[in-house]
This record gives C-alpha cells, sequence and structure tokens, in this order.
C-alpha cells in the first residue's frame, strides 16, 4: 500500500475492563454494533484477537480501553493489525458525565462511552506506540525499584516510630539511618535496650568493622551511648510487643535492601547497552539511579514528543493557569504520572549538587521571591532542564555543562549574575 491509499478501517472497539469479564462493543463502518464479553485469560484474549484478525482479513481495527497495567493491553499491543488507544479514566469519566449527569454508572455502559469517544474523536488522541523492548525492560526495573524504595520508607517511618516508645537509643546505635542493612542488623541482634547492655565492648566493635562502619570517633560515641542509655519503661507488657514488631520490620527491611541491591545490579548491566545511555548518564546528577529513570520517560520514539511542552506537561511539572474573571492562578499540575513527577523532580534536585548553573538559578530565585518554597524552585529547575534534554535527545548528543554556560552569558541571562 503507497502513501496516498487511504487506510481502511474496517472497525472500531470499546473495551470497559475487569478482572474477570470484559464487557465490549463493536461498531462497523456501516454503524452496525455488536456486543459480547471476554473473558480475562490469556487464551480467550489471544483467540479472540486471533479470530478478528482472520474475520477483517487483517485490515486495521481500532481498539480504545482505559488506560491501565494489565494483561490486556500487554495482549493487545502484540497484534500489529491493532491500533490501540489508551483512554485517560478520567477523561472517560467525564465523557461519561455529559450523558448522565447524575453520575450513576448504570445510565450507560463504559464501553459504550469508551468507543463513542474514539469514534468521533480520535483525531483528539494518540495512538499507542510502546517503546522498544530494551527501553521498557529498563522502565520495568526502574518502577519496579522505586515501589522497593517506597515500601522500606513507610517500614522505616513504621520502625521508627516503635522504637522512640521502648528504645530510642537504638537509632544512633544502629547508625541514624534506619534503612541501611546495618540498621536492620543491628535490631535484629540486639532488639531491646538489655540485649545491647548486656554486650561486650570487643562484640560491638567487631559488629561496626563488620559492616564497614570503622571510625574509632563514631564506635566511641556510640558505647558511651550504650553506657548512659536509660530504659523507658520496664514493662514487658510494652517491651514484648514492640520488640516483635521491631524484629519484624527489620527483618523485611533487609529483604527489601536485598531486592533494591538486585535491581541495582540488573540496571547496571541492562541501561549501558541502550543507545540513549550516553545522553541521559551525562546530566549532571543523573547517576546510576536517575540516569536510567531519565531515558525511561523519553522513551525510544523520537516522534512522540512534537515539543519539550508536551513532556512538561504530561509528567506534570509545567503549571496551569486558571483564569476566572478578573482572578488568576498559577498552580502545580495535580494530575499526572507520580512516577514522572518524581523523577524530574528528584533530577533536578539532585542536580543543585553538581550543575554550576542550576546552583546558580536556585540562588537567582531566591534572591528573586524570598517566600519562594524549596520544591517550587526545583520544580521550575526540572522545566528547564527537560527543555535541555529534550534538546539532547531529539539530536542524539550528550550535555555539555560549558556550553550550555556559554549560551546563558550570549543571551545575557539574569542567571550570570550567580555564577560565581
Amino acid at each position: 500500500m503507497n502513501d496516498s491509499t487511504p487506510e481502511t478501517i474496517s472497525a472500531w472497539i470499546g473495551i470497559d475492563w475487569a478482572d474477570e469479564i470484559h464487557e465490549a462493543v463493536l461498531q462497523l463502518p456501516n454503524d452496525e454494533t455488536e456486543r459480547f464479553s471476554l473473558e480475562n485469560k490469556p487464551k480467550s484474549l489471544h483467540d479472540w484477537l486471533d479470530s478478528l484478525n482472520r474475520r477483517f482479513g487483517e485490515q486495521t481495527v481500532i481498539i480504545a480501553v482505559e488506560k491501565a497495567r494489565n494483561q490486556l493491553v500487554d495482549i493487545l499491543v502484540q497484534y500489529s493489525f491493532v491500533r490501540l488507544y489508551l483512554l485517560n479514566p478520567g477523561s472517560v469519566a467525564k465523557y461519561r458525565q455529559a450523558f448522565a449527569p447524575s453520575g450513576a454508572k448504570d445510565d450507560i455502559r463504559d464501553s459504550d462511552v469508551i468507543l463513542d469517544m474514539i469514534r468521533r474523536h480520535a483525531d483528539k488522541f494518540m495512538p499507542w506506540q510502546p517503546d522498544d523492548e530494551q527501553t521498557r525492560l529498563i522502565r520495568g526495573l526502574c518502577e519496579e525499584r522505586r515501589h522497593a524504595v517506597d515500601q522500606r520508607t513507610k517500614l522505616v517511618e513504621e520502625l521508627a516510630t516503635k522504637l522512640k516508645r521502648y528504645y530510642p537509643q537504638a537509632i544512633d546505635l544502629a547508625g541514624g539511618d534506619l534503612t541501611t542493612t546495618m540498621a536492620a542488623d543491628f535490631l535484629c541482634k540486639y532488639p531491646e535496650l538489655d540485649d545491647v547492655k548486656k554486650a561486650r565492648d570487643a562484640t560491638l566493635k567487631a559488629f561496626y568493622f563488620t559492616h564497614n562502619s570503622r571510625s574509632p570517633k563514631l564506635i566511641s560515641n556510640r558505647l558511651m551511648i550504650r553506657e548512659e542509655a536509660t530504659s523507658v519503661t520496664n514493662d514487658r507488657a510494652v517491651i514484648e510487643p514492640l520488640k516483635m514488631a521491631v524484629l519484624r520490620i527489620a527483618k523485611l527491611i533487609r529483604v527489601l535492601n536485598a531486592s533494591i541491591a538486585m535491581f541495582d545490579k540488573q540496571l547496571a548491566a541492562v541501561f549501558p547497552k541502550h543507545p540513549d545511555a550516553e545522553i541521559f548518564a551525562s546530566f549532571p546528577g543523573a547517576g546510576s539511579v536517575m540516569a536510567p529513570r531519565l531515558l525511561s520517560e523519553f522513551g525510544s520514539d523520537r516522534q512522540r514528543y512534537l515539543s519539550a511542552i508536551e513532556l512538561q506537561c504530561r509528567a506534570g511539572i509545567a503549571p496551569v493557569t486558571e483564569e476566572s474573571g478578573n482572578s488568576k492562578w498559577v498552580h502545580r499540575r495535580w494530575r499526572c504520572p507520580k512516577f514522572s513527577l518524581q523523577t524530574f523532580h528528584e533530577h533536578a534536585a539532585c542536580s543543585l549538587r553538581y550543575s554550576t548553573w542550576a546552583k546558580a538559578y536556585y540562588k537567582y530565585r531566591k534572591d528573586k521571591d524570598r517566600n519562594a518554597k524549596h520544591h517550587t524552585i526545583v520544580r521550575s529547575l526540572a522545566y528547564k532542564w527537560i527543555r535541555i534534554m529534550y534538546a539532547a535527545w531529539k539530536e542524539g548528543r550528550t550535555y555539555d555543562e560549558d556550553a550550555y554556560i556559554d549560551i546563558l552569558k550570549k543571551r545575557n541571562s539574569p542567571i550570570c549574575a550567580y555564577l560565581a
């Protein structure tokens, strides 16, 4: 088929996915409609798609579903005759509300709403084009690593709360950072104050040395804390349940630390082999954790974003301006992929330690508005970083800090006054 031949759309399908049974509606070009249900099992879905392909002779079938991560989407993207659209659940809900103001979902089927949206407004949506396998692997590893870190963070908060009730000295004795394996091992070995009080100095020193904490001053301070420590309570009704909870949490943290290390090892093996690895590794503050995350946010399809602002909006970094009458309100985007927002925000914060112009920009914004909050400035910095990254990604070149500072000087940017 040459470029001038119009594409034949053989059918439009809207699917309302569910855990067990998907409700679907199919519409032909002559507006004839068919309703059916699909069992949410791999064999059933593959069989249905194969029959669909045979029925329409491998001609394009448009399928639209609400955006989600489930096996239905993973299966649909494998079929070349399917043009897949992933619709925002919020957009579907608002579109439904136009026909059912009461908000009752029973008034109109979601599959009908989805079909109507894509049949009438396909030009307003972009068909879903998954990244190549290598990029998707990196993104999956980054996301799962982040989930493990988030789980550990919640556990550490719970752990600190319980320790402060009966054994607050443990926080300093374990090294101050409860996310570490040393802290988890310490609490497993000395889950209450009496345990550490009974330990010999040589035993404690050996423990710290084994965990690569070998500063004589630090060890001396910890031994002094142990000697001067006084129990919060001797009530075993308080101590025993908390002690068991601390042991449980400490063991879970050890497992999560091992899991995070496993993700880091896999990313270290996969990321350098990606064609764009050098580009994202060149940004100040990217490092071994942030560089793969940044790469996964841009993806492998360089036609996905026609401008930097598209990515800035999708990631929730670009602000929103609302106007009503004479009032005007600028605020951050509330609806956006959390992982994307975190990635760009956290990288911008990291860049303050390694980028000369980023530090200068932070000082400039702080002088310009003394009331500006840290996160507001960092988000504004992330907005600028995305523009820089977008240009490097589009052109396939690495980042050069000196070259960018030269550009700022040529433009007489007010940031230049803070570069020194």
